[in-house]
């Protein structure tokens, strides 16, 4: 830690203010720490004598797996104040009024007297951090309190044992301050209990999979189109977060389903920029398909229309729901999307060759529950299987829906952990 801070914050410093002359994301998060502090004492001035958690995430992907803790804490103890801090601008300016969440905000610069003042405002009864994302003046800061931090979704990767002593030197260093740690699998859990024997290590599962059954029952944001006459008894494939190399392999495949088979599609593109928008308008429409954006739906619900594409962000969780099929983009491209999205929906799901980024996937693709295609060809066969055969369609549904039942619980594990430390 003295080197830590005696180099590392220092250069650290300097690093993001320089690379925030050239780096838009970063300098966004530099200009939202301005007057940070001024803002997070006035919300410490409206606390009384509750009880507080505070929980630290990366960005918008973590602040996911933090969603079902904090709504599980607010049901468990409803005085309790959940505090979110974020590192990543994108996070932070995504997160939107949660009504579980009582305040958001950045993270301070990890700096001794940053985590000192930011621990003495907020006083919480426990930290939490999601993931991998630990600062370790502030870890430290609720140590020296006396106040329990908990690492959760904690995982380390298997071929840890491969790496050089100097890294399993600061792996020991940025863990050892936790009070607890929850891993992700049994075999994550024994890695980490190898990696700091004096720290417990107990297995609690993934958020993850809680947050993803929370989102499959919030079906109220596309009410309009679950009951309007364009979705109902028609053979529906949703395409998620695709990338322009997803789009060159599976819009052929949506052609000849539409054609062929009267399918409709809903497209949500990874990045709805205005451009890529056009270029998806465009490519649908000179094959004569229907094509709106679903924003302008919304404002005129009409049928008939081909293909919707979502034209905004945030919906694409909910949007599975009324599909049959689902295919999850970014697996031609830099590795597959969340596949557990669909899989909550009880969906089939259709991916491409690039998915071992994601366990989840790997996992789908073994259980049956997702089929992987090669090229265009293999997708367009892919999807006539499963529009025209329901028995098939409906076995990986299940398969689908029975891995997200089977991981599901995570949250109140660690609430049981938290539950010694914040009274009932």
């Amino acid at each position: 830690m003295a080197l830590y801070n005696l180099l590392g914050v220092p250069l650290l410093y300097v690093g993001f203010h320089v690379l925030g002359l050239f780096h838009r994301k970063v300098r966004r998060g530099i200009i939202g720490r301005k007057g940070l502090f001024s803002r997070i004492e006035s919300f410490a001035s409206t606390l009384g004598d509750e009880p507080r958690l505070w929980i630290h995430v990366s960005s918008l992907g973590e602040f996911e797996q933090a969603k079902p803790i904090a709504a599980l804490a607010k049901e468990r103890w409803p005085e309790v104040k959940v505090i979110v801090t974020f590192f990543s601008p994108s996070g932070y300016e995504h997160a939107g009024e949660v009504k579980y969440i009582d305040f958001i905000s950045y993270l301070p610069f990890d700096s001794p007297r940053n985590a000192r003042r930011f621990i003495s405002l907020i006083r919480p009864s426990a930290g939490i951090v999601i993931r991998h994302d630990i600062w370790p003046n502030h870890v430290v800061a609720l140590r020296r309190r006396g106040i329990p931090a908990l690492l959760v979704d904690a995982s380390v990767n298997p071929s840890h044992n491969q790496r050089g002593a100097w890294q399993r030197i600061v792996d020991r260093i940025l863990l050892q301050p936790f009070t607890t740690i929850c891993a992700v699998s049994e075999e994550q859990a024994q890695i980490l209990r190898k990696l700091v024997p004096n720290v417990p290590v107990q297995v609690s599962g993934d958020t993850r999979y809680d947050q993803v059954v929370r989102r499959a029952r919030e079906l109220e944001r596309i009410r309009d189109l679950s009951t309007h006459p364009s979705f109902k008894n028609v053979d529906l494939i949703v395409l998620g977060s695709t990338w322009p190399s997803d789009e060159d392999v599976v819009f052929p495949a949506v052609v000849h389903c539409v054609d062929r088979l009267g399918a409709r599609a809903i497209v949500c593109p990874h990045e709805p920029s205005e451009g890529h928008l056009l270029e998806i308008f465009d490519y649908f429409e000179r094959h004569n398909l229907r094509c709106l954006a679903l924003s302008r739906w919304r404002e005129s619900p009409v049928d008939p229309w081909d293909i919707l594409v979502v034209d905004s962000v945030g919906l694409l969780a909910n949007l599975y729901a009324l599909g049959q099929v689902a295919y999850v983009g970014g697996s031609f491209g830099p590795g597959v999307h969340s596949v557990l999205e669909p899989a909550a929906h009880a969906k089939p799901v259709v991916i491409g060759p690039r998915y071992h980024n994601s366990p989840d996937a790997r996992l789908l693709v073994k259980r049956g529950a997702a089929t992987v295609v090669h090229n265009a060809q293999e997708a367009q066969e892919a999807f006539f299987r499963l529009v025209t055969e329901p028995q098939l369609r409906e076995k990986m549904a299940r398969a689908a829906l029975e891995v997200v039942q089977s991981h599901t619980g995570a949250s109140e594990k660690i609430l049981d952990v938290l539950a010694r430390f914040i009274a009932e």
